[in-house]
């Protein structure tokens, strides 16, 4: 699969983000708050991961419900992904690492 035609067309569309696992015990924070957080420091949203069996589709066709996979519950909780793509300059790369850097700093 292929990036949409632009900035960094000639990589595949999974190089376009990283997806940290969030240490929210240590951190003492929600994932909800670092996202918050690095909205703030004017990082874009950075979207978070949900589970596929809380999406609306696989709800109402397979009847999944909430907390029935407890793993996919407990990652998705903790993981967010960080908008960092080929098509980035290096200084919105270094941006981008600076805000999550100064942000997990503030929240510890």
């Amino acid at each position: 699969m292929r990036a949409s035609r632009g900035a960094g067309a000639r990589y595949p569309s999974r190089l376009s983000l990283y997806t940290p696992l969030i240490d929210v015990d240590r951190l003492g924070k929600t994932r909800d708050w670092v996202l918050n957080a690095l909205i703030a420091e004017n990082i874009g949203r950075a979207s978070t991961i949900i589970p596929i069996h809380r999406h609306p589709f696989y709800r109402k066709t397979y009847g999944w419900r909430e907390n029935q996979f407890p793993n996919a519950e407990w990652i998705g909780s903790r993981t967010i992904s960080l908008p960092l793509a080929p098509g980035l300059s290096d200084r919105d790369v270094d941006d981008v690492i600076t805000a999550f850097r100064k942000v997990l700093e503030k929240g510890a």
